[in-house]
């Protein structure tokens, strides 16, 4: 997954479920967890929340067409060996 800003509203939305009955989650769904858990959410921590349960409902319909892509593009990555070879040069190069 790429890197989130806010990524303590990720393990609040996995806590409190992305989905409900397969379904988005409610306005009152985060209300009882806030208060069974005794967190006080911002207003737009509560729109965020129900944004990405739409977000997952939409993208979990979407990844069972045939053929289906992954949501993002992972990053390429470069070969550990070369990393560490330019590594070794630059200090060299010092």
């Amino acid at each position: 997954m790429p890197p989130v800003a806010a990524g303590y509203l990720l393990n609040y939305f996995f806590e409190i479920g992305p989905l409900v009955g397969g379904e988005t989650i409610t306005q009152g769904e985060i209300r009882h967890w806030q208060g069974n858990v005794g967190v006080t959410l911002r207003p737009w921590e509560c729109r965020v929340l129900r944004n990405l349960s739409r977000e997952y409902l939409a993208e979990s319909r979407r990844a069972q067409q045939f053929n289906a892509k992954a949501p993002w593009k992972p990053e390429a990555h470069k070969p550990l060996v070369s990393d560490t070879q330019n590594a070794i040069r630059a200090l060299a190069n010092r």
